[in-house]
């Protein structure tokens, strides 16, 4: 790296902050075992910036004789370009190059930090960290189930109900949905889940079974049970929950639509049915999880403001064409893209500091979300 690249990121070095582990989820094995593992996060806007200046000048070094390029070296210097500007598509068809370049270059500065940002892939440890809070959040609501299916079969037991109820096997169940899922190629990473509350558009045989909830007694000593599982199944509806599961493309609108789960009306009913009063706990555990996800919605609002759209950039002077007379000889063509990559190197000169700062709070709001699936974890894990 020469003397002006060491000089440049030296100093965004204090901006960036020190590199952070973040846990992420990387699925679930075939006995519904949730596998971790830990990624190292942060610079990801230091070294994109630092890399496409080292590809121009590694190009340079290789192909210039004296501040020129030979024109047998014009397809190299094409791709090259694909590399040195934020484009939204691989082309190296030369007006198609040019007219992309140009309209990115005029466009207004909070445009151009949106399409580096897209470019930089600046969200990506948030959206992993999403993914993982999701699964440990699914594993939860799981855990929850089993709870109460364990403790209505206890129940039924106890009150000596099995004449009019039947129990549920969670475990055979489970294993059963697990096989319903290979043998059709749902894919669903929570069976539990899906085959209990699945979408609306998807039509099920009679024969795939589903949970029992209710009990059936003409006692009326078990009417507040049953009036619990009412305001449960009822939530269930009213919020409209549907385990569609996980989709990176939409992390924190399927994380919301996973929140619609009207935990607390289960766990209600878990206080009810508990007659040995195990889980007296159970229901601070999920207050203080539910502050912990609320509470991340001031920090969304700050990375939302953390670039604001009035941001200036001294844009280069450029030949303002978006297309090629015909007859342009390729050192002309040549000249004309030369003017782009100084013009883009220096746009990025002049916004790395406002991307990294962005890119440091994102870390951060990924590094909280993270810290709450891990108290997640700890309390299910104790029930």
């Amino acid at each position: 790296m020469n003397l002006e690249l060491s000089e440049l990121f030296g100093g965004f070095d204090t901006l960036a902050g020190k590199s952070k582990t973040l846990t992420v989820s990387g699925g679930f094995t075939k006995n519904n075992k949730h596998v971790e593992h830990n990624v190292v996060i942060g610079d990801i806007t230091k070294n994109f910036v630092k890399n496409k200046m080292i590809e121009w000048d590694t190009f340079k070094s290789t192909y210039y004789n004296n501040g020129k390029l030979d024109q047998k070296h014009y397809a190299n210097f094409l791709n090259t370009m694909n590399d040195i500007f934020p484009l939204p598509i691989y082309t190296t068809n030369e007006n198609e190059l040019l007219f992309l370049v140009s309209n990115i270059y005029k466009a207004k500065p909070i445009e151009i930090v949106n399409a580096l940002m897209k470019s930089v892939n600046i969200f990506i440890s948030l959206k992993s960290a999403i993914r993982h809070l999701f699964m440990i959040y699914k594993v939860y609501i799981e855990k929850i189930v089993e709870i109460y299916i364990n403790l209505r079969n206890q129940y039924i037991d106890k009150f000596k109900l099995s004449k009019t109820n039947e129990t549920n096997d969670f475990n055979e169940l489970s294993t059963r949905w697990n096989i319903i899922d290979a043998e059709n190629s749902v894919d669903t990473s929570s069976p539990i889940l899906f085959f209990n509350f699945h979408p609306s558009t998807i039509k099920f045989e009679k024969s795939i079974p589903k949970f029992i909830w209710g009990i059936k007694s003409s006692d009326s000593k078990h009417t507040n049970v049953n009036n619990a599982v009412t305001d449960f199944l009822n939530a269930v509806k009213k919020n409209k929950f549907e385990y569609v599961g996980y989709c990176p493309h939409a992390a924190i609108q399927r994380f919301k639509l996973l929140l619609k789960f009207p935990i607390r009306k289960l766990i209600d009913l878990i206080k009810i049915i508990d007659c040995d009063n195990k889980y007296l706990d159970i229901n601070n555990s999920c207050n203080k999880i539910t502050k912990k996800i609320m509470a991340l919605h001031p920090k969304v609002s700050m990375i939302n403001d953390a670039i604001k759209p009035n941001i200036k950039i001294k844009h280069m002077r450029v030949n303002d064409i978006q297309k090629f007379p015909k007859g342009t000889k390729i050192p002309q063509k040549i000249k004309c893209y030369e003017q782009y990559v100084n013009a883009f190197i220096q746009l990025y000169k002049d916004l790395i500091p406002h991307l990294i700062k962005k890119e440091k709070l994102i870390n951060n709001l990924s590094i909280d979300v993270n810290l709450i699936a891990e108290d997640l974890q700890t309390m299910y894990n104790s029930f």
